[in-house]
């Protein structure tokens, strides 16, 4: 089993194209000619079917002008709001609307021994609700997206353990041999954000959904892995490695919380470069030595630029590439004081398969390592706390 990453990450929207079609739809080519020609026609015009068909990914449903800071809404999408407000939407239909728009995502490959992840994001065309999947296989969870109010994260504190990353959770270890897996859909109206309770009349649609999945033995089966000194060393020009100040619980009591430092590396990939990343997924693991010794951990998944930079709309496509960033601790807050303890501490970085896949439509990662010594982060962070 992968080990849980620990991060909570914002509740963002992708404006990227999916990373596969649903079963049953054509390729993307013919799916972006149709779309295509669907554009060119009166918004009024279209068909319940036609309209599905030409929904604009999820989070792309409003946009916000950069010259006036007006918000619009995406006609296409405006106009799906009385339909689901007049639940006139078939189970065949709302199935096809959650899986095209990206509402739900799932892997359609997925590695063995590694908890199973979906995406729920609700769109914008289902105003102030609740959507919940509920797998029919008792060791999984169930997953739970609201946008009843404005919410600053997706954690839903009834969801136990799991977490939810990137907009996408892990619902568990899916019994061997399981190649579809069937789910009750709820989708309810509602005014406070993570409430569950039924809310009688306001249901908009309870259905099913089967997410089919094709297991592999490894990572390396769903995405090409990458590495090689060459490659390892564009890696590492592109990381920024900086110290900043945390604080972690003291040891000595079970209730206090003591000042300290952290290593916190970055990375981010954009259209600017380096171009060598620009196609390739990372996920890091960062482990903090002291004298070689292991004494911190922490992991961090990629977001997508898209997710972070909402481009205008229409005729502008979501910018490419995407951010990784996370901070190890602890060192003891006056490290950075005495320079000839410097060079006992370093951060090792390497690549994870897992956590890269959280870039739903990545092609190959990065499967190296390094080390990193944290000298001149010290010395960084010293210069610029002498100035205080």
């Amino acid at each position: 089993m992968h080990p849980l990453l620990s991060s909570v990450w914002p509740a963002a929207v992708a404006c990227g194209a999916l990373a596969r079609a649903p079963q049953g739809e054509p390729p993307r080519e013919q799916r972006s000619a149709q779309e295509h020609t669907l554009d060119q026609r009166p918004e009024h015009e279209l068909t319940l079917d036609e309209r599905i068909d030409a929904l604009p990914p999820i989070g792309c449903h409003h946009h916000r002008d950069p010259a006036s800071g007006k918000w619009s809404d995406d006609p296409i999408a405006a106009g799906m709001r009385p339909y689901v407000e007049a639940r006139a939407l078939s189970d065949e239909q709302w199935r096809r609307a959650l899986v095209k728009s990206g509402a739900i995502r799932w892997p359609k490959r997925w590695v063995e021994g590694a908890p199973l992840l979906l995406s729920l994001r609700i769109p914008s065309w289902i105003p102030a609700a609740n959507l919940t999947v509920t797998p029919r296989v008792a060791e999984l969870d169930y997953a739970f997206d609201s946008n009843g109010i404005p919410v600053c994260g997706m954690f839903d504190p009834e969801a136990g353990p799991s977490f939810w990353w990137q907009g996408g959770k892990e619902l568990g270890l899916v019994p061997a041999g399981t190649r579809a897996i069937a789910c009750d859909v709820s989708i309810e109206k509602s005014n406070i954000a993570f409430s569950r309770r039924k809310t009688g009349d306001g249901r908009l649609w309870l259905g099913t959904l089967e997410l089919d999945v094709e297991w592999v033995k490894s990572v390396d089966d769903i995405v090409v892995p990458v590495s090689g000194p060459e490659f390892d060393a564009v890696v590492r020009r592109a990381l920024k490695l900086t110290i900043v100040e945390t604080s972690v619980p003291d040891p000595a009591s079970s209730d206090e919380y003591i000042e300290a430092l952290a290593a916190e590396v970055e990375l981010r990939v954009d259209e600017h470069g380096p171009l060598a990343l620009l196609e390739t997924s990372v996920a890091l693991e960062f482990v903090l030595l002291r004298d070689g010794q292991e004494v911190g951990l922490a992991r961090a998944v990629p977001i997508a630029l898209a997710d972070l930079r909402h481009p205008a709309h229409p005729g502008r496509p979501a910018p490419r590439g995407f951010v990784v960033r996370e901070s190890v601790d602890a060192l003891p807050l006056d490290t950075s004081r005495d320079p000839e303890r410097y060079g006992h501490w370093a951060v090792r970085v390497r690549g994870d398969g897992i956590g890269a896949l959280a870039l739903w439509d990545a092609k190959r990662y990065w499967k190296g390592e390094l080390t990193l010594p944290l000298a001149d982060a010290l010395a960084a962070y010293e210069r610029e706390r002498s100035r205080r």
